[in-house]
């Protein structure tokens, strides 16, 4: 249990992804509720099925730990891969999870539409910063995985989230 709570630690900047257990269960976890998590997400911000959410999710996040296998790998540290992945995997759970609670909040109460036509510029916003937290935290744990500044760790961050979206856009062409 205490293992499940440092992915929130990570979020807030307070732990690192060494402080996590070298757990191969701990990975599986992660990963088997960040892809359903992930779908629900996709599901609700795009007019497809949740099967191609699904299949979006895990070639996602698939794709995501190949290409840090791969940066862990030239780097001579992929033996830090499994606790670099589950932190990955742990906070974007974590984060997923106020995703879901206020996409849910912001639809029953004040339905797709009504809350956007009220209010045009507050869910751009708050999507924006949870985007930005999860850039930042991406940073935090490529920081620490590959033992270099937090000004590089933040060049890697972009480049894994943006070679993620321009292959994912080129498998799916209606995501951007």
């Amino acid at each position: 249990m205490r293992q499940l709570l440092i992915a929130g630690d990570i979020c807030l900047f307070t732990s690192a992804p060494q402080d996590l257990k070298h757990s191969k269960w701990l990975f599986v976890l992660f990963l088997f509720l960040l892809v359903p998590m992930y779908a629900i997400v996709l599901y609700q911000l795009q007019l497809v099925s949740f099967e191609t959410a699904l299949h979006q999710a895990a070639f996602s996040v698939v794709l995501t730990l190949l290409l840090l296998s791969v940066g862990l790998w030239f780097s001579n540290k992929s033996s830090r891969f499994i606790q670099t992945a589950s932190a990955f995997m742990g906070s974007a759970v974590a984060l997923g999870l106020f995703m879901l609670i206020y996409m849910y909040l912001m639809t029953t109460t004040y339905g797709f539409d009504g809350f956007e036509a009220k209010y045009p510029t507050f869910p751009l916003k708050m999507i924006g910063g949870f985007l930005t937290w999860n850039f930042a935290i991406l940073a935090h744990i490529l920081r620490h995985a590959f033992s270099k500044t937090a000004f590089f760790a933040m060049g890697l961050s972009f480049l894994l989230v943006f070679s993620t979206w321009r292959i994912m856009s080129l498998a799916w062409p209606f995501i951007s």
